[in-house]
């Protein structure tokens, strides 16, 4: 399998749809529920942490397929997605890759609730106020 990262370098010929402009922003809502998904862990909601999860890797897988076949721009993905999604668009398969991207995602989520000498408790009330400021439920009801 050709590595997803070499598709951004291409730049497609085709004027871009509105529905494969509408694609390109799965690699955002990955990158979204995936960190939504990191704070309802910190806020001890599993139930929540699963479907945002679960979100977040299917719209991720998506956004690897319309890379991968050509149906979404590579330019119009580039200039939407997060920089934590685009760096990492390259491995084995497209798991692999979202592996990668949940990894990082799960890294800058964890700075936005976690300070030196925070204890648990500090940090779930940090989580639960970034899944409300963060308007993460949306994300399950677009």
């Amino acid at each position: 399998m050709p590595r997803i990262l070499a598709a951004f370098s291409v730049s497609a010929a085709a004027v871009v749809s509105p529905s494969n402009a509408q694609e390109a922003l799965d690699g955002r809502l990955a990158w979204s529920a995936f960190t939504c998904s990191v704070y309802a862990e910190h806020a001890e909601d599993e139930s929540l942490q699963e479907e945002l999860f679960s979100f977040g890797h299917n719209r991720l897988l998506s956004f690897l397929d319309g890379l991968s076949d050509g149906s979404i721009d590579p330019e119009e993905a580039n200039s939407v997605t997060p920089i934590g999604v685009t760096w990492r668009l390259s491995g084995p398969s497209h798991d692999f890759i979202a592996g990668r991207v949940f990894e990082a995602a799960q890294e800058v989520a964890n700075e936005q609730i976690y300070s030196p000498g925070f204890d648990d408790e500090i940090m779930r009330t940090n989580a639960l106020l970034e899944l409300q400021n963060r308007n993460c439920i949306f994300l399950l009801h677009r």
